[in-house]
């Protein structure tokens, strides 16, 4: 089975030759390797020289992710289609292993597999998903409660995806989460416990914006509970882990400014997170000197105190 793999490019020159080299140093598996470049001001062209004989460029006027994802579709020629950020990188033999598990499992249409983090810049904050999700006969059913699967993580039979519909656009973000939201009404999903793909974490990719994410996962949600006929029930569920998502991804970024020295960023991040769960601020390991910036020294101290007293534990 040929595997197309479909890599967006903006920019970010300087990761391309590790996200290429993840992909053509595969062994064990056909592919075709299909580059967006989605109107980058850098020299794309110039970076993809010595590949240019082993891929398939192609070129468009900047118009975001879902569409250079949805450009690549229309000329994949695969059975089988995955995805690839143009600064990650697949692990050896992850080709292999996704079509090897489909062509094992014909009934399945979605295979993914783990993912894990790495970066030169920061301290990778992992934030798996709980196992539970992960080893469910039907994994799939979890997906509302928010995307657990990282792009690049997952290979899919391409009449699925044609059958699904193209990327939506239209969203400001999450646009991933939406389509396996589709995907996950045509078929079931089988999971392969291993890591096959490294995300990088960097200060380019942080969230980017996470406004407009929050917005994007939000606008998902809503599409989900329209098209699939949500229950009440699941529906207050699947936004209270949107919540518990959002606060955390806040509160880490508050964390990484305030290591980073970033004080005003880190003060706006950690506010933003302690207007949406105020009880984050007695039970998490906050850095104080920012909360004392926020707060001043006596309203500081009273925090700690009820901390404290609240949570012996965590003195």
């Amino acid at each position: 089975m040929l595997t197309s793999v479909i890599l967006p490019v903006y920019n970010r020159t300087r990761y391309l030759r590790g996200a290429l080299e993840g992909v053509l140093f595969q062994r064990g598996a056909e592919m075709e390797l299909i580059v967006v470049d989605d109107g980058s001001e850098e020299d794309v062209s110039g970076a993809l020289a010595e590949f240019r004989s082993q891929i398939t460029l192609l070129r468009q006027p900047h118009q975001g992710l879902a569409a250079a994802r949805n450009t690549g579709l229309r000329v994949a020629s695969g059975d089988l289609v995955c995805f690839l950020d143009d600064d990650d990188r697949f692990r050896p033999g992850r080709l292999a292993a996704h079509a090897a598990a489909l062509r094992e499992h014909p009934e399945k249409g979605f295979v993914f597999s783990r993912h894990a983090y790495f970066s030169e810049e920061m301290q990778p904050e992992p934030d798996p998903p709980p196992e539970e999700w992960l080893q469910d006969p039907d994994p799939a059913r979890h997906l509302l409660k928010g995307n657990f699967m990282a792009v690049g993580a997952q290979t899919i039979r391409r009449e699925l995806i044609e059958a699904a519909g193209p990327f939506d656009e239209s969203l400001p973000g999450a646009e991933d989460w939406d389509m396996w939201l589709r995907l996950s009404r045509l078929t079931s999903f089988l999971f392969v416990d291993q890591v096959l793909i490294d995300k990088r974490l960097h200060s380019d990719c942080l969230s980017v914006n996470l406004e407009r994410c929050e917005m994007g996962e939000r606008r998902v949600l809503a599409k989900a509970f329209r098209e699939m006929s949500v229950p009440a029930t699941e529906r207050r569920e699947a936004l209270r882990w949107l919540n518990q998502r959002i606060v955390l991804s806040y509160y880490n970024t508050a964390n990484t400014a305030y290591r980073q020295g970033a004080m005003r960023k880190a003060r706006r991040y950690f506010l933003r997170a302690i207007q949406r769960e105020p009880r984050r601020l007695l039970c998490s390991h906050a850095p104080w000197a920012v909360l004392k910036s926020l707060m001043g020294a006596v309203l500081l101290d009273k925090a700690r105190r009820a901390r404290s007293f609240l949570f012996p534990a965590a003195r």
